[in-house]
């Protein structure tokens, strides 16, 4: 199966390299003529046919040009800066056009963001979540708008994300392109709110644009980037059960150099009462508290018009209760739990014309400590996992004419070692993985009976030291948005996932144990999507398929340990879709969701054909949003489908729907001054459910922020 991929990765790549010598289309890159930067979102218009683009954030664009003209006209506009013609004479297709500044006459005028992935070259495969909700008080919340991402809580109370269908350990964590899935902390609670800039979301086979570990998908979060001129941003936020958080983000230009300072600290007593039903009474869970805090750093060094470098720290640390589960939760009435997590990263960008060549270094060290000093010996338990990452990558970005291509090398050093203070000979010693990658990914449009299509192949080959190689392909084909904004696309690739550290060395305690023998997931599958936009409505539907081999589940052998195990095939279809409507100005209705269909294949097992399971089959969300300024009223539900507890579907967890409510208030209060105060109900009709088996969730909840943004 490898040798075939490989086959058509080649077959599709190779001539990229060729067609790009023959493309009909121009390109270049805006730029001021008073200091050379790159102009962002500059107007462009062909003359002769009136068809108009935006360039990226880098003042890059590309057009169509007919290669039997003699030349190609474009009138360049840009607010702050002189209109200007220029000319592609025959046979150029690549221009720097500098545009000379000018006085902005009509202040006010803002152009819609747009972002540039840094996952994939495909437009059709990624979605891009903005935080541009006043009710999006934390990161969890943000993240969880996508219909294929469900966010749970684990038995010890951390927040994991999931891609509808998979286990959390399918999901390619990232931020700014880098991949942070280790077990050692929670890299959703790590990740302040008010850093994003923007999120990433990649759904089905991923691993040919992330690696290891994208079997079900990719998320990356993008941090925001400094500014330069000076800005202060204070966020608070309050809430039920004594929940408190705080963030202070400042903006200040020294010189060249542009830095961003975020601080941010959160705390909360998040006690809650539920119903039992096992004792057929309402219980107070307890233990839920948390204390959190991080200081993160980013600087930007401008040394020249064509190279700067970006340089990021942040230091993040929480100490929370273990709440356990509610059928022996006497056991874990004072276990705490701390965690700890260090992240350095250095990026230097050197742009020159159509070439872009991008060099980075990152380090991460995860460390954490769980602790339960009860009498009982079963129960009891002192153990810290730690571990360390080490990420060096570079990437090459070309333009010829319409093609584009990007092509990455690296390698990463992951250590992982487990601590028992309880009983030292328990404790794993250091262990290493190491991995040295390369990829390919470019972007080849055709023209097909007079409609443009793209191909869009990626390759990847991750070669394991000491151990082996493994081939991951994709490949997509979509038809760009046309000036009705239609879009189709058909995908397929192949993906993999390593086995975690601690499914092959765990040796916690005597009822379980690792298993060194494990081999890697592997998935093949297939996507379509389909989109329309238009100024008051747009939709999007997508249907997939993926088939797992090898799939790793946790069984108890009949001498009771528990242990790991290559047990499952399986195959995975379903259908998501969003739809959004906003027929006037102070009016807009969204729904969206996802229903999967995830079903054990083994067919020398007792399960065939049953559902996978701890996997919700469904998941509906509907938000209706008014208007008025300076007010908006929001008002939201969210439906997540019933889930199996085992392989034979006997034990089921049932569904449940929330509704949640809330008014923002926005407004100028002076030029420099502006405020952002929100107020709302979580839950407000105090649904009582289970996120997972014996795991409550908490009931309703009133939150409150303010957000002052001083200039």
């Amino acid at each position: 199966m490898k040798r075939k991929f490989l086959y058509l990765a080649l077959f599709l790549i190779i001539p990229s390299i060729v067609y790009c010598r023959i493309a009909s289309k121009i390109g270049g890159q805006i730029r001021s003529a008073e200091n050379e930067a790159p102009i962002s979102y500059v107007r462009i218009e062909i003359i002769k046919t009136g068809e108009t683009i935006l360039t990226d954030e880098e003042g890059r664009f590309v057009v169509e040009s007919d290669p039997y003209k003699e030349s190609t006209e474009l009138s360049i506009s840009s607010i702050g800066y002189k209109k200007k013609n220029y000319v592609f004479e025959q046979g150029v297709r690549y221009a720097v056009i500098l545009l000379e500044p000018e006085p902005i006459i009509i202040p006010g005028i803002t152009v819609k963001d747009k972002k540039k992935n840094v996952l994939t070259l495909s437009q059709s495969n990624i979605s891009v979540i903005l935080p541009n909700h006043a009710n999006e008080l934390e990161t969890s919340r943000l993240i969880a708008r996508h219909p294929d991402i469900i966010l749970e809580e684990n038995a010890v109370g951390e927040k994991t994300i999931r891609i509808i269908g998979h286990e959390a350990r399918h999901v390619a964590i990232m931020i700014d392109g880098v991949k942070v899935n280790n077990p050692a902390v929670n890299s959703i609670q790590s990740i302040p709110f008010e850093q994003i800039d923007h999120i990433e979301v990649l759904t089905g086979n991923a691993s040919s644009n992330a690696g290891d570990a994208a079997m079900g998908g990719a998320i990356n979060f993008v941090t925001k980037k400094p500014l330069k001129d000076f800005s202060q941003d204070v966020f608070l936020t309050t809430g039920s059960w004594d929940d408190y958080s705080a963030n202070l983000q400042i903006n200040l230009a020294i010189g060249s150099i542009s830095n961003l300072v975020n601080i941010y600290g959160h705390t909360g007593k998040q006690d809650f009462i539920y119903y039992n039903a096992q004792e057929d009474k309402n219980i107070k869970r307890s233990n839920n508290d948390i204390t959190e805090g991080s200081i993160s750093t980013k600087s930007t060094f401008h040394f020249s018009d064509h190279t700067s470098s970006d340089l990021s720290f942040q230091w993040y640390k929480a100490e929370r209760g273990i709440p356990g589960q509610t059928t022996d939760y006497m056991w874990f009435e004072n276990a705490r739990a701390h965690a700890s997590r260090i992240a350095v990263k250095e990026v230097v960008v050197v742009d020159a014309g159509e070439n872009r060549h991008e060099f980075s270094v990152s380090y991460q060290h995860a460390k954490s400590h769980y602790i339960n000093n009860i009498e009982n010996p079963f129960y009891a338990y002192d153990s810290e996992n730690r571990s360390d990452i080490f990420d060096v990558t570079w990437q090459f970005e070309h333009l010829i004419g319409s093609c584009s291509s990007r092509l990455k090398a690296g390698f990463r050093n992951e250590t992982y070692a487990y601590n028992d203070d309880l009983d030292p000979a328990q404790s794993i010693s250091l262990k290493t993985r190491s991995n040295v990658f390369t990829s390919y990914e470019s972007s080849i449009p055709v023209t097909i009976f007079k409609r443009d299509i793209s191909f869009i192949p990626s390759i990847r080959v991750d070669k394991l030291v000491e151990d082996d190689a493994f081939l991951s392909s994709h490949l997509t084909i979509e038809i760009p948005r046309d000036p009705d904004n239609f879009q189709l696309s058909f995908s397929g690739g192949n993906s993999y996932t390593m086995p975690a550290f601690t499914s092959l060395f765990w040796k916690g305690d005597s009822r379980v144990q690792g298993n060194p023998d494990l081999e890697p997931e592997q998935s093949i599958g297939g996507k379509t999507s389909i989109s329309w936009e238009s100024r008051s409505f747009s939709m999007k539907f997508s249907g997939s398929y993926n088939r797992i081999e090898d799939l790793i589940y946790w069984y108890r052998s009949a001498m009771g340990v528990w242990m790991p195990e290559n047990l499952a095939d399986a195959e995975l279809y379903g259908f998501s879709g969003h739809l959004r409507w906003s027929p006037f100005k102070l009016f807009e209705l969204s729904v969206s969701g996802s229903k999967i269909y995830p079903f054990n294949k083994t067919s020398s097992g007792d399960h065939f054909d049953k559902y996978l399971p701890h996997r919700p089959l469904q998941k509906i969300r509907s938000e209706i949003t008014f208007i008025l300024n300076p007010v908006e009223l929001n008002f939201s539900t969210t439906n997540l489908g019933k889930q199996y507890d085992n392989f034979s579907n006997t034990v089921v967890v049932d569904g449940y729907t929330t509704c949640d409510a809330g008014i923002s208030y926005h407004a100028d209060i002076s030029d420099k001054c502006k405020i952002q105060a929100y107020v709302g109900a979580r839950n407000i009709l105090n649904a009582s459910y289970e996120t997972s088996r014996n795991i409550p969730a908490p009931g309703r909840s009133f939150e409150c922020s303010c957000k002052l943004i001083l200039k």
